[in-house]
């Protein structure tokens, strides 16, 4: 069980320690997010319950003369399971509210006894992204080349559900440790999907390089119900406030 723990950060940030997701953006019409939506997902490798995650998006704000979403996140392992592997993360981050690409985030990760603080600042202008991370006491510094704008896998929540494919997208630049790499995705259409907060007709995004599968309801406000990885491992929706 323990070598399955260190996977709520897949699931939970989309692609994890192969996050840091970029995009080809310009996000679909319309306005997804509503300011106080709070969204609580259940994590699970197969059947068992692994650990939750809580979205929130606190406020519509400024950040250096842009127009912003703040939106929180908090992750961590299940009671059970953290007995045999401890795992608590927050984020914030900072968001643009036309294009729906990050500027700022921060991170914080307990895992076991290890602290990591991670930020991550997006430069336009600069065409780069700038990641400081202190662990243990301990700080690097990565540079990443930007030639578009980038996501990290929180913010790749909230710019799928603006429907990208709808406007001819159909790949994202993912920001990786290795650096920006491309996903590619499919999508489709499903009925009448059974979820705890609902049943739903759904729009599917695949990315079958990696295994990836996340599943939007199709009504306005197109709500992330669930992601999958490997056919393992899967967070799900469980309450919307």
């Amino acid at each position: 069980m323990l070598k399955y723990c260190g996977w709520l950060v897949t699931i939970s940030i989309l692609v994890a320690f192969f996050a840091f997701p970029g995009s080809s953006i310009e996000a679909g019409e319309g306005n997804v997010l509503r300011v106080g939506e709070v969204l609580t997902y259940k994590i699970y490798y197969g059947s068992i319950p692994a650990g939750s995650q809580t979205l929130k998006v606190v406020e519509k704000t400024e950040y250096q003369g842009r127009e912003v979403y703040r939106i929180q996140m908090e992750m961590g392992t299940a009671s059970a399971v953290g007995m045999l592997y401890s795992y608590k993360e927050t984020e914030e981050i900072l968001i643009d509210a036309k294009e729906f690409y990050p500027l700022h985030t921060i991170r914080h990760v307990k895992k076991k006894r290890r602290r990591i603080t991670e930020e991550t600042t997006f430069s336009l202008e600069k065409k780069e992204i700038v990641v400081r991370t202190v662990q243990d006491g301990e700080e690097t510094v990565k540079i990443h080349p930007m030639e578009k704008p980038s996501q990290t896998g929180l913010s790749l929540y909230y710019y799928l559900r603006t429907r990208p494919w709808e406007s001819g997208k159909r790949e994202l630049f993912l920001l990786t440790r290795k650096g920006v790499e491309t996903f590619p995705y499919i999508t489709k259409k499903a009925n009448q999907y059974k979820t705890a907060v609902g049943t739903f007709d759904v729009n599917i995004v695949e990315n079958t390089t990696h295994g990836y599968i996340l599943r939007f309801s199709q009504e306005d406000s197109s709500l992330l119900l669930q992601v999958e990885v490997g056919g393992k491992f899967d967070s799900r929706l469980v309450k919307v406030d």
